[in-house]
């Protein structure tokens, strides 16, 4: 039987084989599953994630990789390696596909379109009470200043990593943010209006400044802005981020 998928989903996951089984739940049984594919590359977790796989295996097709890995982005390039799609990309274990949206994905990319990255919207959940949809067309010169695309969901076209490599692993949250800023200039954008995933915000994006001060060594390294408007923008993003901190 010829081999239909056009879309892998990558899972990086490190002991949480509940969230696991919560993400393979949601892409299962929606039209156009049949398309793709899941790659999970697991840290050597400790709560049995291979038999959720396995539970799974019936209705979808997935990989499973198990090694220990250096953060998130070598997890990434790793799996870079073993996708065999033209297109890709990356859930957290725990983050979910929306009712429609694997049909929606597949059908944006079934035609081979001239793009090389299609964004879309998701639903940020950063607790049980606050939800925030996040995502817009990619425009660079706002990108520059705000990663105004959603992470969840975006897809990837698979050769673009062999033209401009992978991420760049002494990030340890602002790899995809460092990619898009050094290619995202030569790169063709499409965006699907709609809601396609929801995604836990947790970890270190949530509970910490260190991707704050990612950001900033990012918007440095490639003199994105002077040094001045740097500081301000990481002076505001420290205040958003204890305001939040507070009203949580």
């Amino acid at each position: 039987m010829t081999d239909s998928r056009l879309i892998t989903v990558v899972i990086a996951l490190k002991n949480d084989a509940t969230g696991l089984r919560t993400t393979l739940a949601s892409i299962a049984g929606q039209e156009g599953a049949s398309r793709v594919g899941v790659l999970v590359v697991d840290a050597n977790s400790r709560d049995a994630p291979v038999e959720v796989v396995e539970a799974f295996r019936s209705a979808l097709h997935i990989d499973f990789h198990a090694s220990f890995d250096r953060g998130i982005y070598n997890a990434w390039n790793k799996a870079l390696e073993w996708v065999n799609t033209p297109w890709l990309t990356f859930f957290g274990a725990g983050d979910t596909f929306c009712p429609g949206a694997i049909a929606a994905l597949v059908g944006r990319v079934a035609g081979d379109p001239p793009v090389d990255v299609v964004s879309s919207r998701s639903r940020n959940i950063f607790s049980l009470t606050r939800h925030v949809i996040g995502g817009e067309p990619f425009d660079y010169e706002r990108f520059k200043r705000h990663f105004s695309v959603n992470h969840s969901g975006l897809l990837y076209r698979h050769a673009l990593f062999g033209r401009f490599g992978n991420f760049d692993e002494r990030y340890r949250s602002s790899g995809d943010y460092e990619f898009l800023i050094r290619v995202g200039q030569r790169l063709r954008f499409d965006f699907l209006d709609m809601i396609v995933s929801d995604y836990i915000v947790g970890g270190i994006s949530s509970s910490s400044t260190m991707p704050l001060r990612e950001t900033y060594q990012v918007r440095r390294a490639h003199r994105l802005t002077g040094r001045l408007d740097n500081l301000r923008q990481l002076a505001r993003a420290y205040a958003a981020f204890y305001k939040a901190k507070l009203l949580s």
